[in-house]
């Protein structure tokens, strides 16, 4: 194997958990020595990812906001923003005949036009320095990575009236109750790992992938050697040949065997 992309949440990090475990650290550090790239991809923003990797930033790639900016060194390698035209004329029918919250994501920051104080608290509390409060999100001067919609209730019944045209214009990596997010139309994991593959030349079989939610699926599906997780979906698995309960260990296994 030569590239190595595994989701993040659900992962690399259990439900709960905030750092990442020493042993996939260690596992990253000794892939780097190997000359093997290992990339960590999310639907967090470039910002949260280099917190939680801070002690390898340099060592690895970050594929951030479902793969629609790629990162490696502190560069950046490749973005596949939203048509600013497009995304703002969303965000502004979402944020004017619905009750959804809107959530703009950029490289640096998470933007916010909160219509409520208990949506600005949640989004402080999970995003911390990284969400700033905007009075107009056309005034964002970053490239619009991804949006996301929110609703305490239900997100999908406030939406209803506008996803039918909408959803055309986006690609949808994640849906739940509360929150609907959206990439630029054909931007998906898989996007960012393909262009990987052609930066450094490196074949589809000799990549392996980690994933275990709907925002990996395009991510499993296009990958040899993918991997679902235990606790994942059966409509996950099934795209994968094989299951482990534990990344580093089998990464160990199938990489880091003694030469």
């Amino acid at each position: 194997m030569k590239l190595i992309i595994s989701d993040v949440d659900g992962t690399l990090l259990k439900p709960g958990e905030v750092t990442l475990n020493t042993a996939i650290l260690t596992v990253i550090h000794e892939l780097t020595k190997r000359g093997i790239l290992f990339a960590a991809a999310s639907g967090r923003c470039y910002s949260d990812l280099l917190s939680i990797f801070q002690k390898v930033k340099q060592d690895i790639i970050f594929i951030a906001n479902d793969g629609a900016a790629v990162f490696y060194k502190e560069n950046p390698l490749c973005c596949f923003p939203i048509d600013h035209r497009i995304g703002f004329s969303f965000m502004k029918d979402i944020y004017q005949y619905t009750e959804a919250e809107v959530v703009l994501y950029g490289k640096e920051k998470t933007y916010i036009l909160p219509k409520e104080k208990e949506f600005e608290r949640l989004l402080a509390e999970w995003g911390g320095k990284s969400v700033q409060v905007v009075t107009c999100m056309d005034r964002v001067q970053e490239d619009y990575l991804k949006i996301a919609c929110y609703h305490k209730t239900d997100v999908k019944k406030q939406l209803e009236n506008y996803l039918p045209y909408w959803r055309k214009q986006f690609h949808i990596p994640y849906c739940s109750k509360n929150w609907i997010e959206f990439t630029s139309c054909g931007v998906n994991k898989a996007t960012a790992a393909e262009k990987l593959l052609e930066l450094f030349q490196i074949s589809k079989e000799e990549l392996l992938v980690f994933g275990d939610n709907e925002n990996d699926r395009e991510l499993l599906s296009m990958a040899e050697f993918a991997y679902a997780m235990k606790g994942a979906k059966a409509e996950i698995k099934q795209l994968c040949a094989y299951e482990t309960e534990n990344v580093a260990e089998t990464i160990k296994s199938l990489c880091l065997k003694p030469k």
